[in-house]
C-alpha cells in the first residue's frame, strides 16, 4: 500500500501524480492532490482548480481577482453572436418548447443525455385535470 503525502494515510487506491519537472507525488485522495499541487491565487489565495486567468507570470482564480490585482480587460465570459443565452444554453430550444429542458444523467463524464419534461409547465391532459378535481382516497368531500 502506498502512503498519502499530504495526511500520511496508507490507503489501497492511493495515485500518483507526474508533474512537468518530473517530480512524483502520491495521494490517497483529490483533495490531497489539490491541497499539495494546485497553484494559490495571486489575489486571493483560495486554489485554483480550473485554468484560472494568467498574467505576467501570476495566476488568478477568476477575472474579479485578476482585476482587482491591475491585470487590465480580463473577462469571465465573452459572449457569442448568438447572444448571452447561446447555442450552450439551448435558448432557442427553450423558446419553441419551454416545457422540455435536457439534462445528464448517469455517472459523471458519461455525456448520456436525456430530456426532461417539466411537468408543472406542460398543457395537462383531460385525464389530469380529472384526476386534480377528485378527492384523495379514503376521504369523502365534505
Amino acid at each position: 500500500m502506498a502512503t498519502c503525502e499530504v495526511c500520511g494515510n496508507e490507503y489501497d487506491k492511493a495515485f500518483t501524480i507526474e508533474t512537468a519537472d518530473a517530480k512524483t507525488h502520491v495521494f490517497d485522495s483529490f483533495e490531497c492532490a489539490i491541497h499539495a499541487l494546485a497553484p494559490a491565487c495571486a489575489h486571493c489565495g483560495c486554489s485554483v482548480l480550473g485554468h484560472g486567468v494568467e498574467s505576467d507570470g501570476m495566476i488568478y482564480c477568476c477575472a474579479h481577482c485578476a482585476g482587482a490585482s491591475g491585470v487590465a480587460e480580463v473577462k469571465d465570459r465573452v459572449d457569442s453572436p448568438a447572444g448571452e443565452e447561446g447555442r450552450r444554453t439551448g435558448a432557442a430550444r427553450s423558446q419553441r418548447e419551454p416545457w422540455r429542458r435536457e439534462v445528464r444523467r448517469g455517472s459523471a463524464g458519461s455525456g448520456k443525455r436525456q430530456q426532461a419534461v417539466g411537468i408543472s409547465k406542460q398543457p395537462a391532459s383531460q385525464e389530469q385535470k380529472d384526476q386534480e378535481t377528485l378527492p384523495p382516497r379514503g376521504r369523502a368531500r365534505s
